[in-house]
């Protein structure tokens, strides 16, 4: 779930973006110190990262559980001339400021959902954080603004002692424990059908009762 939504954040982004940025991908190490004179080169840029998670119990009995994740959106831009016109942007065009970032990508990210990954509270903008501020290097000065993110999903934990069912579906999250070769549990049987015995209060007889869960799926 994470890498998806970390993939979804990006793909929105790319597309709500435009042209006021050069790339848009997820996190590679770009603020490593060694790395800024390169990084530089492509901004003004975005870059998503996960930034850790906590997790909670919505319903104990039913082994379900809530994780509450953060994501940070860096926003990450050049000034050639002065730390106002890399907050504010430049005559031109190509000088997108830091603050043009920040509102186009609370804009386009709080409250949603992501295609239904997410509760119905969707992304929640948490903070924005300077993390970066006019760090000069040979071509300009780079500054980048962190924007987090909360964000909420439900996991349902394995019954005890079962280990996941083998599945073929590369989009379901559990098929990593297929590809990895790792140990699973066999697929329950259908539930198809049902005895019951009736007791009839008043009387005290008993009807033993047999119901067939198939053929009343079928006739549905």
């Amino acid at each position: 779930m994470i890498t998806a939504i970390e993939n979804a954040i990006v793909e929105r982004l790319k597309s709500g973006l435009g042209r006021m940025v050069q790339e848009v991908k997820c996190y590679g190490g770009e603020l490593d110190s060694e790395n800024w004179a390169r990084a530089i080169g492509r901004v003004p840029a975005v870059w998503v990262a996960y930034g850790g998670a906590k997790v909670s119990t919505k319903n104990l009995a039913h082994a379900r559980y809530e994780q509450s994740a953060t994501f940070a959106v860096m926003c990450a831009t050049r000034s050639l001339r002065s730390e106002q016109a890399g907050r504010q942007g430049g005559a031109s065009m190509r000088e997108v400021g830091s603050n043009t970032l920040i509102y186009a990508v609370l804009r386009l990210l709080s409250g949603q959902r992501l295609d239904g990954r997410l509760n119905s509270f969707g992304l929640i903008p948490k903070n924005v954080r300077i993390i970066l501020k006019n760090a000069y290097i040979s071509n300009g000065a780079l500054s980048v603004v962190s924007i987090e993110f909360n964000a909420n999903w439900p996991f349902e934990a394995l019954e005890d002692g079962r280990y996941p069912e083998l599945v073929t579906n590369p989009d379901d999250p559990d098929y990593i424990f297929s590809q990895y070769g790792a140990q699973q549990s066999a697929t329950d049987a259908d539930f198809n059908t049902m005895t019951a015995l009736i007791l009839d209060e008043n009387t005290g007889a008993q009807i033993d009762t047999n119901l067939d869960m198939k053929d009343n799926q079928n006739e549905s």
